[in-house]
């Protein structure tokens, strides 16, 4: 390569620049695949037997954000798994249990990571663990909290896979009968 009046002139042929430029692509894509892994999750997803919270609706938790009402949505199920009902305006409420009753929810949840994760129980604590919003790689998270009767759970702090507190919380969900729930089968959580 040299250069002469200003322009740059190669040896390469054009076919071969262009080859040059995929290889280029593909070792960068390559490279990110291999050196930037989301986390495994650590909870091993089990089969709940018997459980102290009832697991044939959802859970909810209500919160205020510059005086709209919203509600974050979780679905526990019996193989272990949880999805992630999403964060939704309260007036929308019966717009997004529509969406869990036609499919359309689970649709566009089953294949994003977010969505899903494992759910551990013991007699008085509850342990949710998912990979983080808005992360790349995706970083495990695991909400703690105690179960307080079979209708609701409070949720006092969240965690890095590490089991370093990443901050508390203050979060009470209630439960709510809600038929049929959204298939839990999905990619992400074996």
């Amino acid at each position: 390569m040299f250069m002469e009046g200003g322009t740059i002139e190669t040896h390469l042929q054009p076919g071969k620049i262009y080859n040059l430029k995929k290889l280029i692509l593909f070792l960068c894509l390559f490279s990110s695949c291999i050196f930037h892994k989301d986390d495994v999750l650590n909870l091993k997803r089990e089969n709940i037997i018997t459980s102290n919270l009832r697991l044939d609706g959802y859970y909810f938790d209500k919160y205020e954000v510059n005086n709209v009402e919203y509600l974050n949505i979780y679905f526990l199920y019996k193989n272990g798994v949880i999805l992630y009902g999403s964060a939704i305006e309260f007036s929308r409420i019966n717009e997004r249990e529509s969406s869990f009753r036609n499919n359309n929810y689970y649709e566009a949840a089953k294949n994003n990571k977010v969505c899903w994760g494992v759910l551990s129980l013991g007699k008085h604590e509850i342990k949710i663990e998912t990979w983080a919003i808005g992360t790349k790689p995706r970083k495990a998270i695991t909400y703690k909290g105690e179960i307080l009767n079979d209708t609701s759970f409070h949720i006092s702090g969240m965690y890095n896979s590490k089991g370093q507190k990443i901050q508390g919380l203050d979060e009470l969900y209630h439960f709510k009968a809600f038929s049929p729930k959204p298939d839990s089968t999905n990619v992400f959580v074996k």
